[in-house]
């Protein structure tokens, strides 16, 4: 340690052992920057991605490709870190916080209803405890090898191409130029390539925004001055520009990739745009609101310029006064005559002026804020657990209206406190707060156009908090938080810059003197461990989904039996839903099976119905699928009534008031009924 000038305080003098490298080592550690960068980078291909081999093609393949490519990053960040401790983490509350949100939802796990739930979630959405501690390091990671603005510059970069080539194909199916039935459009809503238009406005709104910022940044003039670090790796990067600048002169040519990148971005914030609005989504226009508020009241309180200030403050006064009048006109009166032409032409004005209290959505959304309440009062401290909302939604719901069986509590917020109980929703809450402080701190520090950036990302932070509040995470969604995280945890170490800021002490480049073989070693070893965790937790669950498509597409039962088998034992913690698929296979083919295939489906429901139940013992959907399986085979044996009655009855006591049990034990009633009256005449 030095003393700072002027006694202000100790300041960390950088070990010799984080001194840039040079000769092999170098081209070594410059291999291992890039390749981690580069699996990262790979992320954000998977709104690209549909598995229409597998079971929900919109969800499985996007999660487990992340998985796989966010394993190969870290592994890779973690040699590196082990050669080189220049790379380790920074301190960050951000970081800390996310660390905080994973330990609370692991012990929500272990204290909630199921904790195979808790740990694996479902293959229709692909959550869970796992799924968050890949993107708790893909997180760390990115804040980790993306050291420069530079360097986000590129990875927003390739988000935004993603994110416009997404769009323009939803908007190509929308308007008839393709018939490619992946991008799919749904009830005159576009839900492109994420099977869902929800999600799909949650990731548009969000993206353009930051490629706003991206495009006022290029614009912007003046830059933030530099961190130490981000000075040396600048000045590095640009001795090397320099350098190839000259050589392309000396060969008389040149090129300017500046007016080819904000044409991108520009593409891409219109098709996002574009796209957003043709999705109907109402909670990507309350985002859109909430970031347009933040980048206002933003620029309002540190933009350069005082015209533009007050330009602004006006339109932003104007929009909120225009949207309150509006709101307050739909609730009362409907849709003002003069605005009906534009409200018919887009999907989401119409649903916008569709919103009343009495609409099933709004119905829902608030019963969902009474279950919430009743759910966290039965359970206070940590929850249910992680995505057993279902299972705290079934016995606490009232809600007559229901058109749909409610596993996401369909508001962040309020799943974290049903789910993880007041610690889970307040290490969330944290989360979000050290967010917002870092980004809008950086806002603050940095100047000219940096600052644009800075408060372009920070409205797309601010945008996606508030789509959440209507919506749930998918693996796109989750995508965008980790990388908000990301960012925010960076620029949180970068006002930290000439300050002892690292999470790991010095003495961790101790490990770079182990020598050759010991370095050699340790990388083995995380090499090893990689290509487990991709087999594990990407391929076999990934090879189980695929085994579960094709059991349900076949039409012989030998042949779909088999495959049900295989997908079971492939990769038993996600196994429930195979188990289900099987049973509305076999009811769906009862009068085709012979007597012993009959026989041998009854016994096999049975048997897995055992086990299912034991991986969660407290879901009434499984007593319900049991029990319309036993229905549908006591058409054909009526002695397998009274097992459907043993699941009708467990199924009332965990879901005793909602609409799709009381059809299920309606169902029951009726063929008990009559198989006593068909008694009464025989005897």
């Amino acid at each position: 340690m030095r003393r700072a000038v002027g006694g202000r305080g100790p300041v960390a003098s950088a070990p010799r052992t984080q001194s840039p490298p040079s000769g092999e080592r170098a081209a070594a550690d410059t291999g291992l920057l890039w390749g981690a960068r580069a699996a990262l980078l790979a992320v954000f291909l998977i709104p690209l991605l549909v598995t229409t081999n597998s079971m929900f093609p919109y969800v499985v393949g996007k999660a487990l490709f992340a998985r796989a490519a966010i394993e190969a990053a870290f592994a890779l960040w973690l040699i590196l870190l082990i050669r080189n401790p220049a790379y380790r983490p920074a301190k960050s509350w951000v970081v800390a916080a996310f660390a905080g949100w994973l330990l609370v939802s692991l012990a929500a796990s272990f204290a909630g209803v199921s904790l195979t739930r808790s740990l694996w979630s479902s293959y229709e959405r692909m959550q869970g405890v796992v799924d968050l501690a890949h993107w708790f390091a893909f997180a760390l990671a990115a804040a980790s090898v993306f050291r420069t603005l530079a360097d986000w510059r590129l990875l927003f970069t390739v988000n935004l191409a993603v994110c416009g080539a997404v769009s323009a194909l939803g908007l190509a199916r929308y308007y008839g130029l393709t018939d490619w039935a992946l991008a799919t459009v749904r009830e005159g809503r576009i839900e492109s390539l994420l099977g869902n238009a929800t999600f799909l406005g949650a990731y548009t709104v969000a993206s353009l925004l930051i490629g706003l910022g991206m495009l006022l940044q290029s614009c912007g003039r003046g830059r933030t001055p530099s961190a130490p670090q981000e000075r040396r790796e600048a000045g590095n990067r640009a001795a090397r520009r320099s350098r190839r600048a000259r050589n392309r002169t000396d060969a008389g040519g040149g090129f300017d990739s500046l007016p080819w990148l904000r044409a991108l971005w520009a593409a891409s914030v219109v098709f996002s745009f574009w796209a957003m609005w043709f999705t109907g989504s109402r909670g990507a226009m309350a985002g859109l609101a909430a970031g347009g508020v933040v980048f206002v009241a933003g620029y309002a309180l540190w933009g350069a310029s005082r015209r533009v200030r007050r330009a602004l403050l006006a339109g932003g006064a104007a929009a909120f006064a225009a949207g309150g009048l509006l709101t307050a006109a739909l609730l009362t009166s409907g849709v003002p005559s003069f605005l009906e032409p534009a409200f018919n032409a887009a999907p989401t004005l119409q649903r916008l002026a569709s919103i009343s209290a009495q609409e099933t959505s709004i119905l829902g959304r608030i019963e969902a804020v009474e279950t919430a309440s009743d759910a966290f009062l039965a359970r206070p401290l940590l929850g249910w657990g992680p995505e057993n909302y279902l299972v705290a939604w079934g016995l606490h719901s009232t809600f007559d209206e229901a058109i749909e069986i409610y596993d996401q509590a369909h508001n962040k917020a309020l799943e974290a406190l049903v789910t993880t109980g007041g610690a889970g929703l307040l290490i969330y809450l944290s989360l979000w707060g050290a967010m917002g402080w870092a980004l809008l701190r950086a806002a603050r520090r940095r100047e000219g156009g940096d600052r644009m950036l800075a408060l372009g990302v920070a409205a797309a932070a601010a945008a996606y908090f508030a789509q959440n509040l209507f919506l749930f995470d998918s693996p796109v969604t989750v995508m965008l938080f980790a990388m908000l995280a990301a960012f925010a945890a960076w620029e949180e170490g970068q006002a930290r810059a000439g300050t002892n800021g690292c999470w790991l002490p010095g003495r961790w480049g101790r490990i770079v003197a182990l020598g050759g073989a010991g370095r050699m070693l340790l990388t083995a070893l995380i090499i090893a461990l990689t290509a487990f965790s991709v087999l594990f937790f990407a391929f076999r669950p990934y090879a189980a989904a695929v085994d579960t498509a094709r059991a349900d597409a076949s039409g012989a039962w030998g042949e779909s039996a088999e495959h049900f088998e295989r997908a079971i034992e492939g990769f038993p913690p996600l196994a429930n839903y195979p188990r289900v698929y099987m049973m509305r296979h076999a009811l769906e083919r009862f009068d085709s099976l012979t007597d012993a295939e009959f026989v041998g489906a009854v016994d096999w429901a049975a048997a897995e119905g055992e086990r299912a139940l034991a991986l969660e013992p407290r879901n009434w959907w499984i007593h319900a699928n049991l029990a319309q399986f036993h229905q549908a085979a006591a058409l054909r044996d009526a002695r397998l009534l009274g097992a459907a009655r043993a699941h009708v009855d467990a199924m009332l006591r965990l879901a005793p008031q909602t609409t799709f049990t009381a059809d299920v034990a309606a169902r029951q009633e009726r063929m008990e009924a009559a198989l006593e009256r068909q008694l009464g005449a025989s005897g």
